[in-house]
């Protein structure tokens, strides 16, 4: 398994991970991010997804249990499945690794996009979304993908025995994940 950080300012923007792997046509992958929970939440089927739908459509926090349960559903052991921004926190990093103990898989290496240039993220979108992304919402979305950042990087730190590829936010490249 790989972990990709890698910041989701917004659809279209820049495009997200998924897409890249759709585009360069990598199919031994398996993505699984906030989309694919998301559209699988939009008709839930298994009683861990209604769960999950039942805490956010009442406002409820999610446990880490829940959400790791959700996002192993879409695992695929006959693909390379990839985490995209997650774990988010020590607590899902142990749910999550006690589920690949229990999948007799692991973390083979964290690739991670980082923001170099947060004011040049936020003109590209700005560019494309001047309506949302007005010259009064910079400071604060600055702030907002610094914070992701640096929750991003501690989640590195913890995993310290497991490789890191840093990658500029802006490299498309999927080398990497051969």
């Amino acid at each position: 398994m790989i972990i990709i950080y890698r910041y989701q300012i917004q659809r279209g923007i820049l495009p997200i991970f998924r897409e890249l792997i759709e585009k360069n046509e990598l199919n031994e992958f398996n993505v699984i991010d906030t989309e694919t929970i998301r559209s699988r939440l939009a008709n839930p089927t298994t009683e861990v997804d209604e769960k999950v739908k039942y805490h956010i459509d009442n406002g409820l926090l999610i446990s880490d249990a829940y959400l790791i349960d959700a996002l192993i559903q879409n695992w695929d052991s006959k693909k390379h499945n990839i985490l995209v921004d997650f774990p988010r926190n020590i607590e899902q990093l142990n749910v999550l690794k006690f589920h690949l103990d229990n999948l007799n898989d692991n973390i083979e290496k964290i690739i991670y996009y980082k923001v170099n240039d947060f004011d040049k993220i936020y003109d590209i979108a700005q560019n494309n979304y001047g309506k949302v992304y007005d010259a009064d919402m910079k400071k604060q979305t600055i702030e907002s993908m610094q914070k992701q950042m640096d929750r991003a990087e501690k989640m590195i730190e913890k995993l310290n025995d497991i490789p890191v590829i840093e990658l500029d936010f802006l490299d498309e490249n999927t080398k990497e994940l051969k």
